[in-house]
């Protein structure tokens, strides 16, 4: 692990720590939270223990817990355990986590935030970023499926780029349950950075969520394909607490009259999570209430919390909940059987046609030369074959898939004229109130 995320890395130990907290909690959940191998975490771990952030339980099971309260822990105290004192990795980095919110963990990241938003200041105020950094825009918050794969890629591009490479969060803007594209995505994608180095990642959701929207166009005209990166499928789950065991189960206490409606949650209006929801409610011919969130993460947890009875997201999102017994997975939306979960059946068995697939590609900003396109093209492909790459990608629950600009184009179109297709007649409004309240029967 470089320095330039050891910083980094540590704040999300302990974020996750804090959310978790009274339970304690083992270095092998840790390293599934925050994309790490154990052994990295268990290195950091140690050095958190060692400065007195962290106390380490005796005991068969294991595993950490807060030893300051969290309120009281700095920016300076995190520098000094890991003894990292770099700032590059943390100049963009945005506090309000998708952990954050009801847990302790809003704590950490707010003891931090002053601190860093000055010491940032300061930074800029002395350095041209644009020289010195290729940034890879997510649209997302860090810690979800997004974050993964743009670190994993990150970790391995900057020497093909001329540069060390930064993520950039750029979340999207959340109104009440509404969750709208950041305006500040657009001004970070296209501005006059054309040399080849800056490069966002997006996934179908993006795509279908504006091409869909009233007026929305098939592709970003500020944004060109530059190659498909990974694959994962669609799992439909519920909580663990809940009563349903299997698709069919689900379907009939959706269609019964003696219950009320049942809710599912969405990382956002137009997205494929929402999407999914929207093609279950017309192949179960039951009314579903459509419940948006600002990411997986908050999604997840309404799911684990009661606030919404079911949700489709992808293998990454759900694989350390199943495994901590506090969501049940039920089925996946892809034709062969999800590697991540090799026993769940197949939507498309029980309902026919339904096949739905998440993908994430890389795209650079509109003005690039064809030829540099081609030339990130291949660097990136040449990062997604290495064999440690594709490991921790599967170990995650993705599918490595790259491509030609052509053929992300070519799929992008594709992938629209699809949904338009299954959404005609289905009662959707994209543009309409948050709840979904007409879905279209059989």
């Amino acid at each position: 692990m470089s320095k330039s995320t050891r910083l980094l890395t540590a704040t999300y130990i302990l974020s996750y720590v804090a959310a978790s907290a009274p339970e304690v909690v083992t270095t092998e959940r840790i390293s599934s939270q925050v994309d790490e191998h154990p052994t990295r975490v268990r290195q950091i771990v140690a050095d958190l223990v060692k400065a007195g952030l962290l106390v380490a339980s005796r005991g068969a099971a294991g595993g950490v817990s807060l030893k300051k309260p969290a309120s009281e822990i700095t920016l300076h105290d995190i520098q000094q355990a890991v003894q990292d004192g770099s700032l590059l990795n943390l100049n963009l980095f945005e506090p309000s986590s998708e952990w954050a919110g009801k847990s302790r963990v809003h704590l950490v990241f707010e003891n931090l935030r002053d601190e860093l938003e000055k010491r940032i200041r300061d930074y800029l105020g002395e350095h041209t970023l644009d020289q010195t950094y290729a940034p890879i825009i997510v649209p997302f918050s860090p810690g979800g499926t997004t974050d993964m794969l743009a670190r994993t890629l990150g970790e391995h591009l900057g020497g093909g780029l001329g540069a060390p490479v930064l993520v950039e969060h750029v979340p999207p803007a959340t109104r009440g349950r509404r969750t709208a594209p950041s305006p500040l995505l657009q001004a970070h994608a296209t501005r006059a950075q054309v040399d080849g180095r800056t490069l966002t990642i997006m996934t179908n959701s993006g795509v279908l969520a504006a091409a869909l929207a009233k007026g929305g166009e098939g592709q970003d005209p500020g944004l060109l394909p530059v190659t498909l990166l990974a694959e994962s499928e669609m799992i439909l789950a519920v909580s663990a607490s809940s009563p349903w065991v299997s698709v069919q189960n689900l379907a009939r206490s959706a269609k019964s009259t003696r219950n009320r409606r049942l809710r599912y949650a969405s990382v956002g209006r137009g997205s494929v999570s929402h999407l999914c929801g929207a093609l279950f409610a017309r192949a179960t011919g039951a009314v579903l209430e459509h419940h948006p969130y600002g990411g997986a993460q908050p999604a997840v947890k309404a799911l684990i919390d009661g606030e919404v009875d079911l949700y489709f997201g992808t293998p990454p999102t759900f694989l350390p909940h199943v495994r901590a017994g506090s969501v049940r997975a039920l089925a996946t939306t892809a034709l062969h059987r999800a590697e991540a979960f090799p026993d769940l059946p197949r939507m498309a068995d029980i309902y026919p046609g339904f096949e739905v697939v998440g993908w994430h590609g890389v795209f650079a900003p509109a003005g690039t030369a064809a030829d540099v396109v081609q030339r990130l093209c291949e660097r990136v492909a040449e990062v997604m074959a290495l064999p440690e790459v594709r490991r921790r990608l599967a170990r995650q629950g993705f599918r490595v898939a790259v491509s030609s600009p052509a053929e992300l184009a070519q799929r992008m179109e594709r992938e629209v004229a699809l949904w338009r297709e299954r959404l005609e007649g289905s009662g959707l409004d994209l543009d309409g109130d948050c709840w979904l309240k007409t879905a279209g029967r059989k």
